[in-house]
């Protein structure tokens, strides 16, 4: 397989720089970065430069140089950014990072659009890519790169930093260098004219010496793509977000800004955890790399002191974390190391004179407990209090456990080894309750989010809402007659198609649970679905926001976890059979909402909740034409799973083969599929030997975003269950472009099963704006290539690997 399109900038052989013409200047302060930083390859200086260091090839062009340049530093003027993108793109040069500052009119670069538009197709007919304007650059320590402006250096590590502000960048490697916290990469944005958040999560997904990463988020310009990008990131490495700008229309005043809520929504559905400080982004970071993952969010809190359980409990009750009751056999269990008249409460005070033993027991116990999620052990250094023979007790009642431990020894000097001893052993350690809460907070919200981003929830089924083409009509006739909304009448007949009744109008008084739901359109992230306690005033109390599309599953989480859950319980006043026609509820509207793109706003307050009827009593709605260019789901940040692309044939003999798109739970099944190949259709897909799927390979294959890639699989029904038999994808290289692979298993080839998925994959690429499709066939896979011939590709052998032919097909226009 070809390496990363990133992999010259990331990783190049051979740097140029552009602009060093003066002492201190921004290109000399980053050419002798690049020096100080060790970097192995050439390094080439262009332009006139009084003194170049020992070592750096000067000239006076990029012609002039011998051999490939893989990336170029170009500290420039800004009148002559143009020419000098022109000239790297002529020299084929992998990438630019642009570190030119091209202030002017306020805006994106503060270039004019055509200035801006100018740029990126220089640099497209060179096939390079743009990092900046306004960018500090980026470092690679493993890989002994410091192209940064910036005096500090960063130590080799396994985070990998994304950042719109140089300044944090700079601040953040002051950071990392006094706490000791290194990097696998660090990239100033810039402006983000050309590479933006979502291409670079995507290289840091797949990066092996990356492990986690940070963003520092000020705005978000495509939310199709930041989410695109940060669901792939976040499915195989925690992803931490710090946002700032959150009270302003966009950092740089002209771009717009999600709602707080929104974003918070958005990083929920993509598995990203989101933090409020620098500080916690780099705690969080080594936090969530913890080996034992959270499964809920109910904590045990065992103390030697009652009043930090108590600050514990307080801030867990802020935070929505449960601290439950324990169970009866762990209050028996702990008989024996309690007074019989002191409670066997949670949180659990084992009492001033707690020794190592104690603390062993109570943390085993607890750990057992299946009212339990988690652990935190705290100590408060009492004069018969033992701090370090107590951490040690803690890290032995951990061993072997899968319930994570957080450890809160309160105070500094007395507790200095103890806290050496929790580090050496990987248990995340804090000085104070509130702090402690905080990380295991952060644990659970991360769990959450994890669950929500496995949920693809599917378009509606033809029959899911009968009403739907009557309601798709009704708006679109008032659309029509020139309103942006609905009469009385026409409101009660779309609240009718999702299954809500007017509550005026029901024939008898209706009483139950007065609750609210809204849509609202977001700037950034599109549809935006708010539910809680409701009243005939609007919203009464905290939200829950979800982006939809949301199915049964998510529905559930978010109702049944979120911190205003006890309102959906017994003593919040509902049943089970209210919260269950609620949860229908709230599909249906995420389905209308997910249908109808002109459907800008929706407000019922209260919806009524009675048995299992649900009633509006007040409501209201905005439309408006959704814009001319967006297609079926245009409109809204995450693309539902795509029930309109599958087929269902019979092959000769009678056996049925079935075509969907892949799904996150057919994992298992496509990792027997690889496994099963012969080896040698193994090297012809993967182009690698490969005998299994690695775990990351199989999530980057099952778990996939629907917007940019497109994954069939061909099954058959064996045993009794289904089983692939082959699967042909298309990954978008760019906007306009994909790449295409296909495997059929070696018992199912010459049965015409490849050319049919390669016809629907052509079919669903061009239905999607796909204008051209690629790909890569090894020379000695005659039975690939001769497929693709017959389905209408170019072939032509690739002049930098003789043993590959490159496949091509031009969907513009046929």
């Amino acid at each position: 397989m070809r390496p990363h399109p990133f992999e010259r900038i990331f990783a190049p052989r051979a740097i140029a720089v552009l602009g060093a013409d003066g002492r201190d200047s921004a290109g000399d302060v980053i050419l002798r970065n690049v020096i100080a930083g060790g970097f192995a390859g050439p390094v080439h200086v262009v332009g006139e430069v009084a003194e170049p260091p020992p070592g750096v090839r000067a000239c006076a062009s990029l012609a002039e140089i011998d051999g490939e340049v893989d990336l170029a530093i170009v500290a420039s003027p800004a009148a002559s950014l143009q020419e000098v993108v022109q000239e790297c793109a002529a020299r084929r040069v992998g990438g630019a990072v642009i570190a030119t500052s091209a202030s002017g009119a306020p805006g994106r670069a503060g270039l004019d659009a055509g200035a801006a538009r100018a740029l990126l197709d220089a640099a497209a007919r060179g096939g390079m890519r743009l990092l900046g304007p306004n960018s500090v650059g980026l470092a690679r320590p493993g890989a002994l790169l410091n192209a940064t402006y910036t005096s500090g250096s960063a130590s080799p590590g396994s985070i990998g930093l994304v950042s719109q502000s140089g300044a944090i960048c700079a601040t953040a490697l002051d950071w990392a260098a006094a706490h000791r916290i290194g990097f696998s990469a660090l990239v100033s944005l810039g402006d983000a004219l050309d590479v933006d958040f979502g291409e670079v999560l995507e290289y840091l997904a797949l990066d092996r010496a990356t492990k986690s990463i940070l963003l520092y988020v000020e705005t978000i310009r495509s939310a199709r793509a930041f989410l695109s990008g940060l669901r792939l990131a976040a499915r195989l490495k925690p992803v931490v977000v710090v946002k700032a700008g959150r009270h302003l229309a966009g950092a740089d005043g002209a771009q717009p800004a999600p709602s707080d809520d929104a974003f918070d929504a958005a990083l929920a559905r993509a598995g990203a955890v989101r933090v409020g400080s620098m500080d916690q982004m780099f705690a969080a970071a080594r936090l969530l790399a913890t080996p034992r993952p959270v499964s809920g969010n109910r904590l045990a809190v065992v103390t030697n002191a009652r009043g930090p359980g108590l600050l514990a409990a307080d801030r867990a009750a802020d935070l929505g974390v449960v601290v439950p009751p324990l169970a009866d056999a762990t209050r028996r269990g702990l008989d024996p190391l309690l007074p019989p008249a002191r409670p066997r409460s949670n949180p659990l005070d084992l009492l001033s004179d707690a020794d190592p033993a104690r603390y062993r027991s109570a943390v085993e116990l607890c750990l057992a407990d299946p009212n339990v999620d988690a652990v935190l052990a705290m100590l408060a250094p009492h004069p018969r209090a033992r701090p370090t023979e107590s951490a040690d007790a803690v890290v032995a009642a951990s061993r072997g456990r899968s319930k994570p431990i957080v450890a809160c020894w309160m105070g500094e000097e007395l507790v200095r080894s103890a806290h050496a001893r929790f580090v050496e052993a990987g248990v995340p350690a804090f000085s104070s309750p509130e702090a402690a809460v905080d990380a295991f907070a952060l644990l659970a919200s991360h769990a959450r989010n994890q669950r929500l981003l496995r949920q693809v929830p599917g378009p509606l089924a033809p029959d899911a809402i009968p009403h739907l083409d009557r309601a798709r009509e009704l708006v679109r006739a008032a659309l029509a007659r020139g309103r942006d909304r609905l009469t009385g009448a026409e409101l009660r007949r779309l609240l009718a198609a999702v299954g809500i009744r007017d509550r005026d109008t029901a024939g008898q008084r209706v009483t139950g649970t007065e609750l609210y739901v809204g849509v609202a359109r977001d700037a950034v992230f599109g549809p935006v679905i708010r539910f809680g306690r409701g009243g005939a005033s609007g919203l009464g109390g905290e939200a829950v926001v979800a982006l939809p599309p949301l199915d049964t599953a998510i529905i559930q989480t978010l109702v049944r976890t979120s911190r205003i859950a006890s309102v959906f319980t017994s003593p919040g006043g509902m049943t089970a059979q209210e919260v269950a026609a609620f949860e229908r509820t709230l599909w249906a509207v995420s389905a209308i909402v997910s249908e109808l793109p002109e459907l800008r706003e929706l407000e019922i307050s209260p919806l009524v909740v009675a048995a299992d009827e649900v009633y509006a009593s007040g409501a209201r709605t905005s439309i408006a034409p959704p814009a001319p260019e967006a297609g079926r789901y245009g409109h809204m940040a995450i693309h539902p799973y795509p029930t309109d692309v599958g087929a269902r044939w019979q092959l000769p003999g009678g056996v049925t083969v079935t075509v969907r798109p892949i799904r996150p739970e057919d994992a298992e099944m496509e990792a027997s599929f690889v496994r099963n190949l012969s080896e040698n259709a193994r090297h012809f897909r993967f182009m690698v030997a490969l005998k299994e799927l690695t775990r990351e390979m199989l999530i980057r294959f099952t778990q996939i975003d629907y917007d940019r890639e497109l994954a069939l699989v061909a099954l058959v029904e064996q045993g009794g269950k289904e089983t692939q038999i082959a699967v042909a994808r298309y990954i978008k290289a760019d906007p306009e472009t994909a790449h295409v692979a296909i495997v059929v298993a070696d018992a199912w080839q010459g049965r015409g099963i490849g050319a049919r998925l390669i016809r629907m994959l052509i079919a669903a690429a061009r239905a999607r704006g796909i204008a051209r499709l690629e790909g890569e066939v090894l020379h000695e896979n005659s039975t690939a290539l001769e497929l693709m011939a017959r389905e209408g590709f170019a072939i032509r052998r690739d002049p930098e690997s003789p043993d590959l032919c490159l496949i091509e097909m031009s969907l513009a226009g046929s």
